[in-house]
């Protein structure tokens, strides 16, 4: 019988395998995506791991697209629309308008200590 590899570690095996293909040889992108498996399993195994949307990284342009379409009444609609949280809409929300405030309060000061 021959042994597989756990879903999710086959999962990251495979997708990393096709994204090093368009940059090293084939028999490389298998290599090095075996070994990130490997170092996952190594590193990580055995915990419980809840892995995050990551929308800190993923989220610039889509952020301020869900800024302006939100108008104080509408957090769930946004929520479904997106597939994010309440929650973390309402953070997302206030990370924006923090962003926005910095951009103002230091565009301000350079216009006044200039």
């Amino acid at each position: 019988m021959s042994e597989r590899r756990n879903k999710l570690l086959a999962d990251v095996m495979e997708v990393a395998a096709a994204r090093l293909a368009e940059h090293v040889s084939p028999n490389a992108a298998e290599m090095i995506a075996g070994d990130l498996a490997d170092h996952l399993a190594d590193y990580w195994g055995g915990q419980l791991i809840n892995f995050p949307k990551d929308f800190h990284w993923k989220l610039g342009k889509r952020e301020l697209e869900i800024y302006d379409a939100y108008n104080g009444f509408n957090l769930g609609d946004l929520a479904r629309k997106y597939d994010i949280s309440e929650r973390g809409l309402r953070k997302l929300i206030a990370r924006v308008r923090e962003r926005i405030a910095k951009a103002t309060r230091s565009a301000n000061q350079d216009m006044f200590h200039e």
